[in-house]
């Protein structure tokens, strides 16, 4: 039997009370209940709304705070490379009795919405695209050897990349600008570069770190590769980080970049406080 064919109705005092919710929280009026999100997708969620221009936000109600079609359709969604929110919508009885199956929800990047019997909705964990989902364990590898302030402010970009990963890649980048900045500083201070220009861009200032890197009898010859690598970096996630899609279409292409440019920026990161830190400078923000 398919997904589909498998619909259950739903208790209408619970569907009514999550629209509530929807229209008082989120400001949308327009629903579709238990139609496809997308031809490859086989599965019909209890309602779907469409949310800021390029969201998809889907909602299952249902007894259990981690129903099983969820975790079925959990690969679908993800290789779809849409933005497609997923939460699920339960009793507060079911979520209270069950908090393993509720960490193993959030884990996996899906939402919770709780309804009492009163018909009151409570979030309990916000979802985010599931394409871009990036996991805390992988969260916590990534970030492993990372110290002090970079480190705490990547773990805020974290926060903010599971609310909007648009704006959480946008923190990365600004990490590493800030980085290259401070590293500037430094390297004028000990008589290896020049005082750039206040207006400079980061693309120009790391291009006149690299020549300091790559002159002849250079001391910090063996931090071209780190510089390289934010030069590379920067040229291709920044301005997806820093502008407004303009059509569903563009937003699916930077919201696909979004994860790669996150995880990726953070392995820059590390790369180059480390070397850096390799030749005696300290790299902080």
């Amino acid at each position: 039997m398919s997904n589909y064919e498998a619909y259950i109705p739903v208790d209408q005092v619970q569907l009514d009370a999550l629209k509530d919710y929807i229209r008082n929280e989120l400001h949308v009026r327009r629903f579709k209940e238990n139609e496809e999100i997308a031809s490859n997708i086989n599965w019909r969620p209890t309602l779907q709304i469409k949310y800021n221009r390029y969201t998809t936000i889907a909602y299952e109600i249902n007894e259990k705070v981690f129903p099983p079609i969820l975790a079925v359709n959990r690969t679908e969604i993800v290789n779809s490379h849409q933005p497609i929110c997923v939460y699920s919508v339960c009793p507060e009885l079911e979520y209270s009795k069950h908090q393993p199956e509720f960490r193993r929800l959030k884990d996996q990047g899906f939402g919770l919405l709780t309804i009492d019997d009163d018909g009151r909705v409570d979030l309990r964990a916000k979802g985010i695209p599931l394409a871009q989902f990036i996991s805390k364990a992988k969260f916590a590898e990534l970030i492993q050897g990372l110290k002090g302030g970079v480190k705490q402010r990547i773990q805020s970009a974290f926060d903010a990349y599971n609310h909007d990963p648009i704006n959480g890649l946008e923190e990365i980048t600004k990490i590493v600008e800030g980085l290259a900045f401070n590293v500037s500083v430094k390297i004028v201070s000990n008589g290896y570069m020049d005082q750039p220009n206040a207006r400079i861009t980061l693309a120009n200032l790391l291009a006149e770190i690299s020549n300091v890197c790559t002159s002849r009898g250079s001391p910090l010859g063996a931090q071209k590769a780190a510089v390289a690598g934010f030069q590379s970096y920067v040229q291709e996630f920044r301005n997806t980080a820093h502008h407004e899609p303009k059509s569903a279409r563009e937003a699916n292409r930077m919201l696909a970049h979004c994860q790669d440019g996150f995880t990726e920026g953070i392995r820059k990161i590390y790369t180059f406080v480390e070397s850096f830190k390799s030749c005696g400078i300290q790299v902080r923000l």
